[in-house]
């Protein structure tokens, strides 16, 4: 079976994120993904943390605390060698495929 879903360009980023179960992202966390994607940004750093500031309109302090959530969880990765961190390349390569296949075994009894 194949289950498929058309969403407009706004919906797009949030809504394939969103099928990552294995992140558990939470509203907040998709907005900040999000509004960094449909900026084309895929780096975080002091301009990238001003532009979803002023798109989700919060305050540096609660976007900040997000980011080290992201952080803790590996969305976000280090950069060497700066204070900047990268969208984990796994997120980036299954949002560029614009597809996500599950398949399911079921085993034992």
């Amino acid at each position: 079976m194949l289950l498929q879903k058309t969403v407009n360009k706004s919906e797009y980023y949030k809504q394939i994120l969103a099928t990552l179960y294995f992140f558990k992202f939470t509203e907040f966390e998709l907005d900040i993904l999000s509004a960094m994607l449909d900026n084309d940004m895929t780096v975080v750093n002091i301009d990238s943390r001003e532009v979803i500031r002023k798109v989700l309109n919060k305050d540096k302090f609660i976007i900040n605390n997000y980011i080290k959530r992201l952080k803790n969880r590996n969305v976000f990765l280090e950069i060497p060698n700066t204070k900047a961190l990268n969208i984990n390349p796994i997120i980036i390569d299954l949002i560029r495929e614009g597809q996500i296949t599950y398949n399911f075994n079921m085993s034992g009894n």
